[in-house]
Parts: C-alpha cells; sequence; structure tokens
C-alpha cells in the first residue's frame, strides 16, 4: 500500500515514516525505481506503531533497533524502562535540590581549628558514577577488620570529583579496649548504625543499604563543578609525611603503589591468608570551614556549595582533602534525618610564614 494510505491505518503521519526510513528504523517494502514512491505492507504495522510509541516514551533509537531486532523484545524493554526509572529518579533528586534552594534554606559556617586525626582506613579508586558504592565497600571492608572504634565514621574526598579519584573511609580504631561510653564494637551480620560489615574471611561484604551513599552521589555545584571529597593524590595537601625510612605514605605502601590495601601476607593461619594491619592514616590539625548538612547524602552538594562559596567570599583557599563524618547515619532515621559534618581544610593565601634568615657567611663563631 502507499505510504499515505499505510500512514493512516498506523495514525502515522507521512513525514513521521519518512523520517524512521531516514533513521533506518522501518525502511519500505518496495521504493518504485521510478517514481521513488514508497511503498508499506500491513505486516509492518506493528513495528511501526512501536517505534512510534517507544519515541514518544523518550526511547533513544539504539533501544528502539533493540526492542525490534529481539525476538522476545522482553529484555530490551526492561532495560528501557530501568533506565527511564533511574533517571526518573535523579530528575526527583534535583527537584529536591532546586526546592531546598528555592525554600531559602541555610546552612550556618563557621571557621575552626580541627583537631590531629588518627584514622584505621580504607582507599580504593572510583568513577563518579561508582562513588556510592565504592564507599559502601570500604566501610564494609574497615568495620570488618576493625574491633573496635571510636564514632563517628570519616570519609576524605577530593575537591575535585572525576572518574579514577581515591576515596578514604577511616575510623578511630579504639586497641585493647572493651565496648563502652564512646566505643563501639561490629554488631555480628549487621555493622553498625545500618553500614555493612565486610568479614575478613574473604566471604564478600553486606550490600550497602542506602546505596547513594556518598558524598553527593556526587557533589555536583550549581555551576556543574564538583566538589566532594577524597583522599587525594598529592601528598602535600593531606599533610601527610613521607615515612623517613621507606619514602613511602603511612598506610599506602610502597611509592607507585595504586592503593594502600595490603597484599595477603605468605604466612597462613588456620582461617586462611593473615592480612596485616595497615599503618594508621594521619590527619594533622587545621584551620577549617566547617558547616552541619540535614538531610540525604545526594544533597550534600548544597553543604558544599554553601562552604565553598564562603571560604571564596573571605579571600581564604581550600585545601583538600574534603573531610565528612557521618553523626546520624543510615539505619538511625530516615534520609531526611541524617546529619553530616561537612570539614573543607583551608588556607590564607596572604598569610605567609617569616623568611629564615640565610646564614652569614662571614659570621665566625665565638
Amino acid at each position: 500500500m502507499t505510504i499515505g494510505r499505510f500512514a493512516r491505518l498506523c495514525r502515522l503521519s507521512v513525514k513521521q515514516l519518512r523520517h524512521y526510513d531516514e533513521l533506518g528504523l522501518l525502511t519500505p517494502a518496495r521504493v518504485d525505481a521510478f517514481t521513488g514512491y514508497r511503498y508499506y505492507t500491513r505486516a509492518q504495522a506493528r513495528d511501526a506503531l512501536t517505534i512510534a510509541l517507544l519515541r514518544e516514551a523518550d526511547v533513544p533509537l539504539p533501544g528502539i533497533r533493540a526492542v525490534l531486532a529481539a525476538p522476545d523484545p522482553t529484555v530490551a524493554l526492561t532495560t528501557e524502562r530501568d533506565r527511564l526509572a533511574a533517571r526518573i529518579e535523579r530528575d526527583r533528586e534535583r527537584l529536591a535540590v532546586l526546592t531546598r534552594l528555592a525554600s531559602g534554606a541555610t546552612h550556618e559556617i563557621t571557621l575552626v581549628d580541627e583537631p590531629a586525626l588518627i584514622l584505621a582506613f580504607e582507599s580504593g579508586t572510583t568513577t563518579v558514577d561508582g562513588l556510592g558504592a565504592t564507599v559502601g565497600h570500604l566501610i564494609g571492608t574497615l568495620l570488618g577488620r576493625t574491633h573496635a572504634w571510636r564514632p563517628p565514621m570519616w570519609g576524605l574526598f577530593p575537591l575535585d570529583i572525576a572518574d579514577g579519584m581515591t576515596v578514604t573511609v577511616g575510623a578511630e580504631r579504639v586497641e585493647g579496649a572493651a565496648a563502652g561510653p564512646g566505643v563501639t564494637e561490629p554488631e555480628s551480620g549487621s555493622g553498625w548504625r545500618g553500614w555493612p560489615v565486610e568479614p575478613e574471611s574473604g566471604s564478600g561484604y553486606a550490600a550497602d543499604p542506602d546505596p547513594t551513599f556518598g558524598p553527593g552521589s556526587p557533589h555536583g555545584l550549581a555551576d556543574g563543578s564538583q566538589a566532594g571529597g577524597a583522599l587525594g593524590c598529592e601528598v602535600r595537601a593531606t599533610g601527610v609525611e613521607p615515612d623517613s625510612d621507606s619514602g613511602s605514605v603511612s598506610g599506602f605502601g610502597p611509592p607507585g603503589r595504586g592503593s594502600h590495601l595490603a597484599e595477603p601476607d605468605s604466612a597462613s593461619g588456620p582461617s586462611g591468608p593473615v592480612r596485616p594491619t595497615p599503618a594508621p592514616l594521619v590527619l594533622p590539625a587545621t584551620r577549617a570551614a566547617v558547616t552541619l548538612h540535614h538531610g540525604p547524602y545526594n544533597q550534600l552538594s548544597l553543604a558544599y556549595y554553601a562552604v565553598l562559596s564562603w571560604i571564596h567570599e573571605r579571600g581564604l583557599r581550600p585545601v583538600g582533602p574534603a573531610r565528612e563524618s557521618y553523626l546520624v547515619t543510615p539505619g538511625e532515621a530516615a534520609p531526611e534525618e541524617l546529619i553530616t559534618r561537612v570539614v573543607i581544610p583551608v588556607e590564607d593565601p596572604n598569610s605567609r610564614p617569616e623568611p629564615t634568615p640565610a646564614p652569614d657567611p662571614n659570621r665566625t663563631e665565638e
């Protein structure tokens, strides 16, 4: 039948059918070599209607081709449904951020002297999209090997979020202490305050109860830049000094190694390889801009936006890594009731230490 008649049969326009042909989605059954007229068959009606329906649902062209080519389109349709559901969830998160901005909610920011911290820690490399899952894995690993520790849990993140970044989680380990006030021991199988526990036996780690956990998943700012945190690759950004003997940074192993995670020791016990305890991570005392964020982790970008704006308005310079301490965590409260302390170390670019005078070569010892 002619393209016009086929279009009326499928409740489509001739223009749409020509467009589908140009895209390679629905080619005519026959094209007259002399006139160029397109002809279709009734057997093509289902594909034409399917294309129109999927285009209306904003399914991309590769997805439409997959549906049309599949003997059973169920799998391809399920994939597109999941993609759309994920996009809707992201749009809901963006809507919540805009709603909170429009409400005029503000973050109170203070300049404080943060004390030094000595943390048992785990680090890992991640992509932007995998940030939440990576942090959940690191927390599970850390809790699985730390007998007793003092809350809160800490997260360290680079100021520039990008694929290939290193992120770190840590906690103050309490050596040889029984559980008591201010000391926490892992609960069998359930972790602490909703965090997962990865047993050292190698049986895997419990899934993070909140897969959106992490610094904003990720920390997107209003200008499209990123802020958040992980232990950066630059040693000077952390203030951690190299070990004098080996030249390596405590907890990171020999220079050039991509992760601090310890290799299994060659010695084995009844339960398998023995994993040596990594050296602790030392975070130096620092002056920092600090705020409390009340709400889900996927809105942490609001806190970073407020703190970084406050820092720059006062002529200060942010210094990574950013630190987050999780005061109210998943398992204790609903996402809207979580409390996260955001700490961004700063330095005053106008404050310079007094130069040390050079020794006088003409001066003699008395």
